[in-house]
């Protein structure tokens, strides 16, 4: 059976064990490994919250099969944190392997409407995610409200439905294409000079 493992990052504060907190308890009632199955393979998943760029190495350098899902977080209401997320963990996910699939995750979304925070913050709008995860080639932005149940499972859902469903998807046409380039036959058509037809022109 394989494992997918979510890999929580970002700045001490953020959300993250809010986040993690609500998945685990509120959602899977203390399971901190349940079952998704995709395609008819059972898969367990596994969540971890990475404290440190260190820690963050040591998992790097693990040699299991399974798929690796990360969350880099940070807080809407704090431009710093989107900083950190953009110039500490991406920038180490992507030196580990540029081709990394990673989910930037703008977290405590729901206090960014409130009035006082407007007042008191410049925040990070969903737009603004959007646009930086742009900057990047498998960098997606998602937004999440750890208080409410419905966006902390559409999170994780979406998540693995992009790494299992979209990219397993395009895996899968990448390895077609190679395929039919490695059975590619090259038709060499012999050229007759003369000037009746004969045996081999025929």
């Amino acid at each position: 059976m394989k494992t997918i493992k979510f890999l929580l990052m970002g700045n001490k504060n953020v959300g993250k064990s809010t986040l993690l907190d609500t998945y685990l308890w509120k959602l899977k009632y203390g399971m901190a490994y349940h079952d998704h199955t995709s395609e008819e393979i059972r898969y367990i998943i596994d969540v971890i919250e990475i404290e440190t760029v260190e820690e963050l190495r040591s998992h790097l350098t693990e040699h299991i099969e399974m798929k690796n899902i990360y969350f880099v977080c940070f807080n809407v209401n704090d431009r710093k944190t989107l900083h950190t997320a953009r110039n500490e963990w991406i920038l180490q996910l992507l030196q580990h392997n540029p081709k990394t699939r990673i989910f930037l995750v703008g977290l405590q979304c729901d206090l960014r409407d409130q009035i006082l925070t407007k007042l008191k913050q410049d925040c990070v709008s969903h737009n603004d995610g959007v646009t930086i995860s742009r900057y990047y080639e498998n960098v997606q932005y998602l937004e999440c409200s750890s208080n409410r149940l419905d966006s902390v499972e559409n999170l994780f859902d979406k998540a693995i439905k992009i790494v299992l469903y979209e990219d397993g998807r395009n895996e899968n046409e990448q390895k077609i294409i190679e395929f039919y380039e490695q059975i590619q036959i090259s038709f060499k058509f012999k050229r007759c000079d003369c000037e009746n037809v004969c045996e081999e022109c025929e």
